[in-house]
């Protein structure tokens, strides 16, 4: 059996609420390597240690918005 190829690009999901991460995260795992975040300022950890080709943010989130992610 060979072993399961990791999907080429990577994709980092960004929401406070903690039943959307899992379940985008079990969707796209096929076809992304995924990385999640609660906030922005974990987001911005991710980015610290790993290339994203994507990112998928909610907008109202606390203390940073999705746009004021995108923009930094």
């Amino acid at each position: 059996m060979q072993p399961t190829a990791q999907p080429a690009r990577s994709l980092l999901l960004v929401d406070d609420e903690p039943y959307i991460l899992p379940a985008l995260g079990a969707l796209l795992r096929q076809e992304f390597r995924v990385f999640t975040a609660d906030c922005a300022d974990a987001a911005a950890k991710i980015f610290d240690e790993h290339p994203i080709d994507i990112i998928l943010t909610d907008q109202n989130m606390p203390r940073r918005t999705g746009v004021e992610l995108l923009e930094w």
